[in-house]
């Protein structure tokens, strides 16, 4: 979707802003909440001490982090002041996203304005989507113009990948929503196949019992059978397993092809894509050491996940790595040296372990040993950053040819971050490496490992509570039975039909027969009549007037949204299901934009507005093949 329709979006979401704008922080303590921006035990709150004392956000940083903690906590006149200088104390110290710091500033900045604090958060936090949304949202209201809020509204939709905590939010939220989507879709064009096959199957069953049953007798008779599933406990899938076969005994042979594919699509919901929902949400609170890990990224760690890690280390490499960062960054180059040795004799081919290692090595003044590590790492993964560093070894060792080669292959492959880098560099007090944060694909593969069945049975429970809701291929057989006895049951029997014109029933039986095109008597000379140019009169339903006018209406544009659910059936009834597909998965993405979970003060308004352009996507495409389904073909 182009710039435009981003406007549109952004237009869309703006009464959004003030739902999902941070909350106000309590007055008494403006600190960051606990989680992943938690402080640890031994924190101590800043104090102003320059001529302008409170007029900044006051925040807790932890004690280890004693340098970020005295650029943070040192006077300044302005907030851009302090944040510039706490960012390239975060550099120094290998933090590229301060979250805590960055949702404390969002939430009070003193006299700072609210575009002020936007800029000021994504400065501290150049990877957290709210950030970036607070900037789009300041940026509109103060009419700093609408080519900057689009900016910042498109870097808020591109940061929420990036961003751990946002990204599971986003999969929960996505993989629920195209669950129930894609379920209610299928379900409902069985249903409707089976319900318009529901009065000819109970005409015929009647006719082979006693032709003078009356016609609610013979439709409850067939109803008994076909809800015997649902009866017996399988619940709407039951009933569902019924009608489809009602359908496939009674549709066309497009009909048949697209009620096999609703489902095969009916399966694919029930038990692929609910054991994927499953584990989206199982995978928040799933494993404490990757959380502990994620905080530790942002150099934020309260006692109970540091203890968590300590528990792990030597066991768990990713708690052995988080240690290994913040010892770093604490300034305990020997403890950090002696765990990542730890992970390059386990992980001797991961460039994020060498870099960061060899990072240490050259702290310590092992120049050799980091070169060494650097080149292992350039190996694994061609990365600017990894060729910068090396490059700043090789300065060290006074190497000129071997600096200029390696920072000329950093540009080769980046020469944006390797511009960044350098200014960087130019105002870091002491020499400046960078380090590699964990890959948050690692982390997140290590959330997804959660046990998905609890919350997919969870799922599938209010729609298929019995036997067929525990196993897939239970109700992939017994669909295909069923489609199969219906096949072989309607070359044997004489079927009724419906004039695809006036509905009217058409049965030999009764003296009613169709001709090649299922048209009655009537419509069928009315039709060659046309055809020779006379006038088509048949009754139609414009031509109706007073409020049987407007239903016809009504119908027919519900015939249009809503292919094979209303009105005739679809030429096209493939395209039908895709189109019904399409057109849930609009409705759901609108309805469940502000998440199925609550949001982790990370999101903002970038989720809602994520969800609402796939919304506004999917609208479109639904109503494409929604006009495809319709035309085409000859009746």
């Amino acid at each position: 979707m182009g710039r435009c329709g981003l406007a549109v979006a952004l237009l869309v979401a703006l009464p959004a802003w003030a739902q999902t704008a941070p909350p106000a922080a309590p007055p008494e303590d403006p600190a960051p909440a606990a989680g992943a921006g938690s402080t640890e035990a031994d924190a101590t709150k800043t104090s102003e001490t320059g001529p302008q004392a409170g007029a900044l956000p006051v925040a807790r940083i932890p004690a280890a982090l004693e340098s970020l903690e005295r650029a943070w906590s040192a006077p300044a006149h302005r907030l851009a002041e302090r944040v510039a200088r706490t960012r390239r104390e975060a550099d120094q110290l290998g933090l590229a996203s301060l979250d805590p710091l960055a949702r404390a500033v969002l939430i009070e900045a003193g006299d700072a304005t609210p575009l002020e604090r936007a800029n000021a958060a994504v400065e501290l936090a150049p990877d957290l989507p709210v950030a970036h949304w607070a900037r789009a949202r300041a940026s509109w209201d103060s009419g700093a113009g609408v080519g900057n809020a689009l900016d910042a509204a498109f870097d808020a939709l591109r940061a929420l990948p990036r961003h751990l905590e946002s990204s599971l939010w986003l999969g929960a939220t996505a993989s629920v929503l195209g669950y129930a989507a894609l379920l209610a879709a299928a379900l409902a064009f069985i249903t409707a196949r089976g319900l318009a096959a529901l009065p000819h199957a109970a005409h015929d069953l009647a006719d082979r019992i006693e032709r003078s049953m009356p016609a609610p007798a013979r439709v409850a008779a067939v109803a008994a059978a076909v809800l015997l599933p649902a009866a017996l406990g399988e619940g709407v899938l039951g009933a569902a397993l019924g009608l489809f076969a009602l359908g496939m005994l009674y549709g066309s042979a497009a009909e048949r092809r697209a009620l096999g594919g609703a489902a095969v699509l009916v399966v694919l919901a029930l038990h692929p894509l609910a054991h994927v929902a499953g584990q989206q949400l199982g995978a928040l609170g799933s494993d404490p050491v990757a959380e502990a890990t994620w905080a530790g990224e942002s150099g934020f760690l309260d006692p109970v996940a540091l203890a968590r890690l300590e528990r792990a280390d030597r066991v768990d490499a990713l708690a052995t790595h988080a240690l290994a960062l913040r010892a770093r960054r604490a300034g305990d180059l020997a403890q950090a040296d002696a765990r990542y040795a730890a992970l390059v004799a386990t992980q001797p081919s991961d460039p994020v372990v060498l870099n960061n290692a060899a990072n240490v090595r050259l702290a310590l003044g092992d120049t050799n040993g980091a070169i060494d590590l650097y080149r292992r790492a350039t190996a694994e993964k061609a990365s600017a950053v990894v060729w910068f560093n090396l490059s700043q070894a090789h300065g060290r060792a006074i190497q000129v040819e071997e600096h200029e080669r390696a920072l000329a292959a950093a540009q080769s492959i980046d020469e944006k971050a390797v511009s960044e880098l350098t200014a960087r560099m130019s105002d870091a007090s002491a020499g400046y490496t960078v380090e590699l944060p964990l890959p948050i694909e690692q982390i997140r593969e290590r959330l997804a490992g959660a046990d998905a069945a609890p919350v997919a049975a969870q799922l599938r429970r209010p729609v298929a509570p019995g036997m067929l809701g525990r196993w897939a291929w239970l109700p992939a057989l017994s669909f295909a039975l069923l489609a199969g006895l219906a096949l072989a049951a309607a070359g044997r029997i004489e079927r009724s039909g419906g004039c695809a014109e006036c509905g009217t029933r058409l049965c030999r039986r009764c003296g009613t027969p169709g001709d090649s095109q299922r048209l009655c008597a009537g419509c069928a000379r009315r039709r060659l009549e046309a055809h020779r140019g006379g006038p088509w009169d048949a009754a139609r339903p414009e031509a109706a007037s007073g409020p049987a006018a407007l239903l016809a209406g009504v119908l027919r544009v519900a015939g249009y949204l809503l292919p094979g659910l209303v009105g005739r059936a679809p030429r096209r009834p493939t395209l039908a299901v895709a189109a019904l597909v399409a057109g849930a998965a609009a409705l759901a993405a609108f309805v469940g934009r502000h998440g199925i979970v609550s949001d982790p003060a990370s999101v903002g308004g970038a989720g809602p507005l994520a969800l609402g352009c796939a919304s506004a996507a999917l609208a479109a495409l639904h109503a494409g093949l929604a006009s495809a389904a319709r035309a085409g073909g000859r009746r």
